[in-house]
């Protein structure tokens, strides 16, 4: 199992308090999603035919609401 997989398999088990952003980032391009930050602390994840994903990022960490949430709109895109 690499890095990736085991750094992917944490997020989605979404048991901890707060997760780093990179990893989150990398979770979501790695299934198609393209982010964008506006001078905020909202980054919005976008990809074509699916519904936007809005994290809020505090001290390059997101909070485990914001990964639940992700990952009910992935389920529900069924990409997970």
């Amino acid at each position: 199992m690499t890095n990736r997989d085991k750094r992917f398999e944490r997020i989605v088990a979404a048991r901890e308090k707060e997760y780093p952003f990179e990893d989150i980032r990398r979770f979501l391009e790695y299934h198609g999603y393209e982010g964008r930050q506006k001078a905020s602390s909202h980054v919005t994840f976008r990809r074509e035919k699916c519904d936007p994903i809005i994290i809020v990022v505090h001290h390059n960490h997101v909070h485990q609401f914001y990964i639940r949430r992700m990952l009910k709109i992935l389920t529900k895109q069924h990409l997970l």
